[in-house]
């Protein structure tokens, strides 16, 4: 996977990288320095390639879609990390630690407009409706899972709610839209999202069993553990 995407990998990032430019805000300048150095394995604009590959090739267009999806995400984690009083990112200290919880958050903000930029770019309204079918989700599942916190009765049936919701749908809007931009069915889109939403989930159960077992995830051991995020009982 690493060998097909290495050249339209590189060219994303480069996108990411100019995306994250601000020369009038020294503040906001700090912020987006640390960013750019924690670009992370970059699997959300994978999905966004490897579907625009299966389907057709890479466009300046499925980039572009690329790194707006990896700019939802990054906003996010750092809104994530504020939520969850979180003081460590992909290994190293979270915005909300560096700096405070109110920059955090106002750059979070930024960078999701960012992300808008990027998608309006584009001109696909099929695609704007993905990216905000996938954050509208991404807060409806950050909420169920507070709403669940120390619950008694939390289920499977809503952990899989919340994983789905907070990673799967992100990762099934990205592979929807590579698809969509390059001209495939719409059986075709429709198949491939819900193939990216059961890879989601899978990715998510694993990261969860990670956080309890240990493992190189970029975050705290025993994070969720210690707020009380359980799967379930």
């Amino acid at each position: 996977m690493t060998t097909l995407l290495d050249k339209d990998l590189t060219a994303c990032k480069e996108i990411l990288l100019q995306s994250l430019q601000h020369v009038d805000n020294p503040l906001l300048c700090q912020v987006l320095d640390i960013v750019k150095t924690r670009t992370g394995k970059m699997m959300r604009p994978q999905m966004v390639l490897l579907s625009a590959k299966l389907f057709g090739s890479v466009t300046p267009a499925v980039q572009f879609v690329a790194v707006a999806f990896e700019a939802l995400h990054t906003a996010s984690l750092i809104h994530d990390d504020v939520v969850d009083e979180s003081d460590e990112r992909r290994g190293h200290e979270s915005i909300n630690r560096a700096q405070t919880n109110r920059i955090a958050i106002l750059s979070g903000d930024y960078i999701l407009g960012e992300a808008l930029r990027l998608i309006a770019s584009v001109n696909d309204p099929r695609i704007v409706l993905l990216m905000s079918k996938a954050s509208k989700a991404l807060a409806d599942g950050e909420l169920l899972q507070l709403h669940t916190i120390q619950s008694d009765d939390l289920s499977e049936e809503t952990y899989m709610r919340v994983i789905t919701d907070k990673t799967a749908v992100l990762f099934a809007s990205c592979a929807a839209s590579g698809a969509t931009l390059v001209g495939a069915t719409q059986v075709d889109i429709d198949t491939l999202y819900q193939f990216a939403l059961l890879v989601g989930q899978c990715f998510q159960i694993k990261d969860d069993i990670l956080d309890y077992e240990g493992g190189d995830i970029g975050k705290p051991k025993g994070n969720d553990l210690k707020e009380a995020r359980l799967p379930f009982r």
